[in-house]
Formats: C-alpha cells, sequence, structure tokens
C-alpha cells in the first residue's frame, strides 16, 4: 500500500477554468497553424503557380483594349508577402497599320510592389516602381497621321467615361507612400514627314525617393534632345527636394538645380546654362504658381527673377521682378554665335532692373531701367500682343554718344553716308517691314552726339499701323537752336514713300551741314522750312525720286572755299590793267544775309531766287545744288555797292558795276569766275548809251526852247 495520502477531488474553480484552456489552446493553435498556412501559401504559391496562362491572358486584354499587338516574350514574376508585387520583362506593343515594322513601344523591364498590410487597411505603401529602358517611337507621315491616333481617341473616350463614372471626391494621397521611383535610360523618337522634322529624348532617367504627402523628398531627373534639322543638342540635369499635399493643391520644388548645356543651332560651341532657385509654389487645381530667388547663368550673364502667376489654367496673369546683373553683351553675343565685329567699338556692359507684368496675349515691362556702357534707358515697353509683335513705349534715354560706337579708328565727325556712300545708297529699303510694324509711343533723350551732330532735348513720337510709320512730332533743341518736325514713310511697292516737313529757326549753319555731310563750306545763323516728297527701292531711288520746295535765311554767316572779292579784284586788275595779282587773303567770303527760296528734284535743289548781302557787294542769281552728285552750278550777278582801299590796284571804277560771276565745282573745290569785260562793255555801253541820252536831251530842249522862242516872238508881232 502506498502510505501517500489519496488526491483530493478537483475544486469546483479548476473544473470551471479547464474547459477555457483548451479553448483557448485549440484556438491559438488553429490561428497559428492558419498564419503559417498563409505564410507558406504566399512564399510557396508564387513559385507554384503556372503565370504562362497569366501572361496570355494579360497580353490578349492589352491588345484588345489599344488595338495593337501587345506581347511580353520574357518572365512574369508575382510575390503576395509582404510585398504583393508584379514584374515583367521584354514587353512590346505592335505600331499601327502602315508605320513599318518598328514597335511603337518597348520596355525591357517594368516592376512594382506594394505592402500587403496596410493595403488591407486601405494604406498604399510602394516599395518601389521601376521602368527600365522604355522605347516609344512617334511618327506622322506625309498626309499628316500620326500612329497614335488610334490610341489617343480610346484614351479620350476611356477619360469622357472616367470622368462621368469617377467620384467627386477630392483627391487624397495621405495614405500613400512610394519607396522608390526610378526610370532608367527611357527615350522617346519622334519623326514627322510632313514638317520634315525629327527629334529624339534619350537618356531619360529619374529617381525619387520616400515619395510621402507632407514630407519633402529627393528627385533627380536626367534627358538629353536631340534635333536633326537644325541641328541642336540640349542636356537637362534636375536635381530639387519635392514636397506635396495629400490634397495636391500645394506643390513646392525647394532649393532646385537645372543644368542645360546646348550645342549645334549656329553656336561656335557649346552653350551652359545654370538655374537655381529657393522655392517653386505651384497650386495645380487653382492654376497658381510662385518662384521665389530663382537665378540662371549663362555666358556670364545672371538674371533674378522673382515671380507670381495666377489663372494659369484659364487667363495667366504673372507679375514680377526681373534683373539682369553687369554683363557684356559682346561676349554674350559672341557666345551665341553672333558676333559683334571686331571694328565695331561698345556693347562693352549692360544690365537690367525691371516689374515685369504679363496677362493675356502680352508682356509689360515697368519702372525700366536698361544700362548700355554709359547710357541709361527709363520708362516703359509692352508687347501687348505676341502674334502681332505690337510694341508700345514711354522711354527717356540720358544721353547717347554715337561715336562710341564707329568702328575703330573713325574719326568722331565722319559721316557714315559719305563714307561708304556707294554702299549706302544701294542699300534697300524695308518696305515689307512697314506692313508688318505695330509701333506707339514716345522717345525722349537728353542728348545725343555722333556723327558730327549734337542735339539736346529730343523728343520723338512714334506710330506705326497698317504699312504707315509716323514720326510727328519731331523737336529738338539743336546747335543754339531748336528744330522741329515730321516724317511720314509708307510702303510703296518693295520700297517705301517718304513724305517730310523739317523746320531749322536760329541754328548754327555750319555745324548742321557738317552733320549732314556736307563739309563746314556754310556758317552763320540760319533759319530754313523743307518740305519734301518722294519714293524708291533703295536709297538712292529716294534720293533721285525727291521733290519739294525750300525757304531759308541766313544771317551774319561766311561762305568757305572762296573768296568772291578777290576774285572779282584779280579779274578787274587782270582787265584793266594788263595785271595778274597773286590771290590774297582767306579762301571766305563772308555776308550779313543770305537767303533764297528753291524747288527740290531728283536730288537737285534749284535755288531760283537767291539774294546776299556781302561787305561791298550786293549779290543776287540763280542755280542748283546736285545733292546726289555733290557739286552745284551758279550763275550771279555782284552789284559793286563800295570799293575797299587796297595796295593792288585802284578799284573805284568799280563802284555801282554789275559784275556776272559763274561759280561752280564739287563741294570740296568751289571756283568763282567774274566777267569782268562783259561788265565794263555792259558799263561802256550805258555810258555811251547815257552820252547819245543826254544829247538828244540837250537837243530837244533847245529845240523845244527855240519852238518857245517863236512862239512867243510870234505873239508879239
Amino acid at each position: 500500500m502506498s502510505n501517500q495520502p489519496p488526491s483530493p477531488p478537483d475544486s469546483p474553480t479548476q473544473q470551471r477554468k479547464s474547459p477555457a484552456r483548451r479553448i483557448l489552446k485549440w484556438t491559438g493553435i488553429t490561428l497559428g497553424s492558419l498564419v503559417a498556412l498563409l505564410v507558406i501559401a504566399v512564399l510557396v504559391i508564387p513559385h507554384l503557380v503556372n503565370l504562362g496562362p497569366v501572361k496570355h491572358e494579360i497580353e490578349h486584354v492589352a491588345s484588345q483594349s489599344t488595338g495593337r499587338k501587345v506581347t511580353i516574350d520574357g518572365p512574369l514574376s508575382l510575390s503576395l508577402f509582404p510585398w504583393v508585387g508584379f514584374g515583367a520583362e521584354n514587353v512590346t506593343m505592335s505600331n499601327a497599320p502602315g508605320f513599318g515594322d518598328k514597335p511603337f513601344m518597348q520596355v525591357k523591364e517594368a516592376d512594382i510592389h506594394v505592402q500587403l498590410i496596410p493595403l488591407i487597411f486601405h494604406s498604399v505603401k510602394v516599395s518601389g516602381i521601376t521602368l527600365d529602358h522604355l522605347t516609344l517611337n512617334l511618327e506622322r507621315n506625309a498626309k499628316g497621321t500620326s500612329n497614335w491616333q488610334d490610341l489617343a481617341g480610346t484614351s479620350q473616350v476611356g477619360t469622357r467615361q472616367q470622368q462621368q463614372e469617377a467620384p467627386s471626391d477630392k483627391t487624397n494621397l495621405a495614405h500613400l507612400s512610394v519607396g522608390r521611383v526610378a526610370l532608367n535610360d527611357m527615350s522617346l523618337n519622334y519623326d514627322d514627314a510632313k514638317a520634315d522634322t525629327h527629334y529624339t529624348l534619350s537618356g531619360i532617367n529619374l529617381q525619387a525617393n520616400d515619395i510621402a504627402s507632407g514630407h519633402p523628398f529627393p528627385l533627380r531627373f536626367h534627358v538629353v534632345f536631340n534635333s536633326r534639322q537644325p541641328h541642336v543638342n540640349v542636356t537637362l540635369d534636375l536635381d530639387t527636394q519635392v514636397q506635396f499635399d495629400a490634397a495636391l493643391e500645394h506643390i513646392e520644388l525647394n532649393q532646385g538645380t537645372l543644368s542645360t548645356r546646348i550645342s549645334g543651332g549656329g553656336l561656335s560651341g557649346t552653350l551652359d546654362a545654370e538655374t537655381r532657385w529657393q522655392k517653386i509654389g505651384l497650386d495645380p487645381k487653382a492654376g497658381n504658381a510662385k518662384l521665389q530667388q530663382l537665378q540662371t547663368t549663362v555666358a556670364g550673364t545672371t538674371m533674378h527673377l522673382d515671380a507670381e502667376a495666377q489663372g494659369l489654367r484659364t487667363q495667366p496673369v504673372i507679375n514680377g521682378h526681373l534683373s539682369i546683373a553687369p554683363f557684356s553683351p559682346r561676349k554674350l553675343l559672341a557666345t551665341l554665335g553672333d558676333p559683334i565685329p571686331d571694328n565695331l567699338q561698345g556693347l562693352d556692359r549692360a544690365s537690367l532692373d525691371t516689374d515685369l507684368h504679363s496677362a493675356g496675349k502680352g508682356v509689360s515691362l515697368d519702372h525700366l531701367q536698361l544700362k548700355i556702357d554709359n547710357s541709361i534707358l527709363t520708362g516703359k515697353f509692352a508687347v501687348p500682343d505676341f502674334s502681332r509683335q505690337a510694341l508700345r513705349f514711354d522711354l527717356t534715354l540720358d544721353t547717347i554718344d554715337l561715336n562710341h560706337y564707329l568702328p575703330a579708328g573713325s574719326g568722331p565727325a565722319e559721316h557714315a553716308a559719305v563714307t561708304h556712300s556707294k554702299k549706302f545708297m544701294e542699300t534697300r529699303l524695308p518696305g515689307r517691314l512697314l506692313s508688318k510694324l505695330d509701333m506707339a509711343g514716345q522717345l525722349h533723350i537728353g542728348g545725343l552726339s555722333g556723327f558730327g551732330l549734337n542735339a539736346t532735348g529730343i523728343t520723338l513720337n512714334l506710330n506705326a499701323a497698317n504699312g504707315v510709320v509716323t514720326l510727328d512730332p519731331l523737336a529738338a533743341t539743336l546747335y543754339g537752336g531748336s528744330y522741329g518736325g515730321s516724317i511720314k514713310l509708307a510702303r510703296a511697292g518693295q520700297g517705301i514713300s517718304l513724305t517730310t516737313s523739317q523746320k531749322l529757326t536760329h541754328v548754327d549753319a555750319g555745324k548742321v551741314i557738317t552733320a549732314l555731310g556736307g563739309g563746314s563750306r556754310l556758317s552763320g545763323t540760319a533759319d530754313a522750312l523743307i518740305k519734301l516728297q518722294g519714293q524708291g527701292d533703295t536709297v538712292a531711288e529716294l534720293f533721285d525720286t525727291l521733290k519739294g520746295n525750300a525757304t531759308f535765311s541766313i544771317q551774319h554767316g561766311a561762305l568757305e572755299g572762296i573768296n568772291l572779292w578777290d576774285s572779282l579784284e584779280r579779274a578787274y586788275a587782270l582787265v584793266k590793267d594788263h595785271k595778274r595779282l597773286p590771290a590774297s587773303g582767306p579762301k571766305r567770303t563772308e555776308f550779313a544775309n543770305f537767303k533764297g527760296a528753291a524747288s527740290i528734284a531728283h536730288g537737285v535743289i534749284n535755288n531760283d531766287a537767291l539774294e546776299a548781302d556781302l561787305p561791298f557787294i550786293a549779290l543776287t542769281g540763280s542755280g542748283k545744288v546736285n545733292l546726289v552728285k555733290h557739286y552745284l552750278d551758279y550763275d550771279l550777278l555782284a552789284k559793286v555797292v563800295k570799293t575797299p582801299k587796297t595796295a593792288n590796284a585802284d578799284l573805284s571804277q568799280l563802284k555801282g558795276m554789275t559784275v556776272p560771276m559763274h561759280v561752280s565745282g564739287d563741294f570740296s573745290n568751289i571756283s568763282s569766275v567774274p566777267d569782268i569785260k562783259k561788265a565794263l562793255e555792259a558799263r561802256a555801253k550805258a555810258a555811251v548809251q547815257k552820252k547819245l541820252d543826254e544829247q538828244k536831251k540837250s537837243a530837244r530842249d533847245k529845240l523845244k526852247k527855240k519852238l518857245q522862242d517863236l512862239l512867243n516872238g510870234g505873239g508879239g508881232g
């Protein structure tokens, strides 16, 4: 017998717990078994399932929906836990009928994985999306038909259906996260047989990690663009931080850099540009955007821009501030493949600062300040309609010296039309350009110099529309006097017609003529009114057809290159005393007043009424000046009103004599030929006639006296 006491019977409490334990035990075993089976299933099933039929079904459905043959030549891959994943290799979509055997699309490898457990609770966590070596071939034939039209039509129908079926709830990406997106070595080819163009986008790479709403993530993008004609190669590299909210109502690109390298397109080499920004904010639904501290540098030129845009989806309105730091236009143009000729001066430095406003089809620059070399241009400038190339402006230029932009070695007073007269005269006039102009505005210039010109207070009011350009009024303070006028240009065939009225008041005639390229042959204070019109296809034709009229008056001046009194004195000595006197005194003829009226035709001034008061001579006559061939020809009558004392000859007999004179020559060599012999013959003839008249008068007087005596005597008898 055992000495151990017998076991006491189970207490009521223990009896109640035993069934509960057994239930929990078997429940745990059951759940564990189910989990184990599920784990085994999701790990083993993808390797046991035959994906061949699945691949064929995918190909069939894709082909039916696109109308193109879709094939998957590589294997499919499938995973269920912990990531629901799908992968495919060597996917091809055939081209549209009539576009050859080249595939419309090819993808070497596509892969996506989504975490299973969060998906059960309506949270989408994507570990990665990978697309390798996608090639898309877009074409348009000579008839204008594209190889994507059929797909676009299907897409548009689908889009309309989606719009009808889509819920009205706002976009919510709060429960979406993507660990990694990688697009590797993608390319797009575009051939347009109708436009004879070919473009490629190659080497497309995009990488983004840890994508989730409300959290910044890095984004990198690379692409190479090529154009066949014209040949252009552009490489773009983007590196920025992206952040968006769950509703996609606000997207930010922060601390970004866009690097650009361009070659071809007429560039002499490679052009590198870099754009950096502090922040680019986008509101896609409202269509708003904001740029903060955007800076672009190209060829040593740096541009700064801060701007805000609204209504980008409807009517965009952009306001901002643009500035360009000091740079060299000469170096920039050379880099862009359009260099300034080495012999031309100027354009060494420039800068820009302006407020920018754009609405509708145009843009305006307000509070503009443009510095070029030593000049400053301020005001406002607008292009209200880019399609019409319309221009509006109200600008003020402080000063500009045109000599600064002359070819190196040129004299400051050298006139372009004289130096390059033949080439200048052959210049074709831009008649077609006038038809395209749409301009209106005012330009004020504080001071302008160059080509011998020196003017201040210049005002120019310009209007150009419907092939007609008017400059009215034109005004300036010029060489101690004033200038006012108007110019009207209009298209005439391939050339232009000109109508102009010019008025000079109390100006320095010598300086004006020098500025116009005529040399300093005339001086004095001038008043003139000139009205002209003409037309032509070239400058020479325009000059040749010019016609109009002019009146002028010059006070207290001189004619350089000729001494009329010296010519008269030497001619008198030669005829009267047979003496050849040497030229004396300067080649200069002073006058108190010189005035006249003229008609102008075919580039020739016909001066039919000329009067001049010289110190010893009253001059009258007529003649012409050929502006095209640069010569003059005048027949004058010089009446000697008094004679100076001279050691060379006794000129007292010249007093009261009217001497015919012929003045002619080109502008650089003018000569005068007095006809003293004719004057003396006329004087002798006048003296004989006077004596005859006196004799006749004396005879008449005697006869009259005899008749009176006879009548008186007869009366007394």
